[in-house]
């Protein structure tokens, strides 16, 4: 009975919860392929769907409310002019403050900041309301501060990660190297021709997850599993989610088993959206969560990031709250929101500590009773 009782204190707590951001691509570094871009609006510049080869990229991370950021926006401008034949800056701002009260006067304002600084900040600005660029690259990288550049080679990989004050002599480095030979017009590489047709799949399965039909993605996945199994390793993630939003709670279960001993096991990143699929608390539409799976794939998470990365540990909260151990969800949910102290994370992780720490007083109570 009372375990009936803290299950149904942690269900109606999730249901207030606000979703915390996704796992990021766990051990993004130089070297690493670069994120793609993905941008709800681009305020300044042409929006960039793809990083053109041979030429270079400057992905800022900033903020209209911090004054680092904007004291490095003349800098930043300058360096866009100087190498303005073969590198692209791109502001990206992906943390601004009050969007969930007011995405309108959030996106205004941003408009307004961008067009007042119109002769000092005249490089690409995008904003990324709902942080998925932060997510994939900022918080990929361990970096839990602003402003934080990324400087992006020629062939798509990450040659430099750091604050902007310090871009220069990277940049003038890789600007003055020699660019790679281009291939000839229509040429087809394997690299080239497995990029295409995964950027395809995605395409093509963003299309069903946006009208809905996840009876469709799912077999879609099937499809092209089988036909490339390579594809996997990227879209594995997509059905799991597919089985749980269909309701095959048995196939999620054994093929998101079957992830976290095989493709996710070393993959941080990967373990931890399998765990945030079962336990997010916006999800309501799971009729059945498989709390020993989230666990044991939050867990992995944990211990590959060495137990030190707050949206880890935040799921890893959630995790053992869904098991109904409140006192290790309490002590876990803690850390995530010391080490989140200063980032976009800290509001959204204090907040559900409050509700943890609600919900284990009430268990209190009942006890006592």
């Amino acid at each position: 009975m009372l375990q009936r009782l803290v299950l149904a204190a942690l269900v109606a707590s999730f249901g207030l919860a606000s979703s915390a951001p996704a796992s990021p691509l766990q051990g993004l570094k130089p070297g690493s392929k670069a994120p793609a871009l993905s941008i709800e609006e681009w305020i300044q510049g042409k929006e960039i769907k793809q990083f053109a080869p041979g030429r270079i990229y400057v992905v800022e991370f900033w903020a209209t409310w911090c004054p680092p950021c904007i004291k490095g926006i003349p800098h930043l401008n300058e360096l866009s002019k100087k190498y303005a034949s073969n590198v692209t800056v791109v502001g990206v701002a992906g943390s601004e403050r009050g969007f969930d009260q007011d995405p309108k006067g959030v996106r205004e304002r941003l408009k307004r900041f961008v067009s007042e600084r119109a002769a000092t900040m005249t490089y690409t600005v995008a904003f990324d309301s709902d942080s998925t660029m932060a997510r994939d690259w900022l918080y990929a990288a361990g970096a839990g501060t602003i402003p934080t550049a990324f400087l992006v080679d020629g062939v798509g990989k990450i040659a430099w990660i750091g604050h902007p004050s310090q871009l220069d002599a990277q940049l003038a480095k890789l600007a003055e190297s020699t660019p790679p030979p281009k291939e000839p017009a229509g040429a087809v590489t394997p690299e080239t021709d497995a990029r295409a047709q995964a950027q395809q799949f995605a395409k093509t399965l963003a299309e069903l997850e946006a009208s809905g039909d996840w009876a469709a993605v799912l077999r879609e996945c099937e499809r092209a599993f089988q036909a490339t199994p390579a594809l996997e390793a990227e879209f594995g993630r997509t059905r799991f989610q597919a089985l749980l939003t269909t309701g095959d709670y048995a196939g999620a279960s054994t093929y998101g088993q079957r992830l976290v001993e095989g493709l996710a096991k070393d993959d941080a990143q990967f373990l931890n959206e399998i765990a945030w699929l079962i336990v997010d608390p916006e999800n309501t539409r799971l009729a059945k969560r498989d709390s020993k799976l989230a666990l044991a794939a939050a867990s992995r998470a944990s211990e590959l990031t060495k137990h030190s990365r707050p949206e880890v540990l935040d799921t890893l909260a959630c995790a053992h709250f869904h098991a109904g151990d409140t006192a290790r969800a309490l002590e876990v949910q803690k850390r995530a929101v010391e080490l989140a102290k200063g980032s976009p994370f800290e509001t959204k992780l204090a907040k559900r500590l409050e509700q943890f720490q609600k919900v284990s007083k009430d268990f209190e109570l009942v006890e006592l009773i």
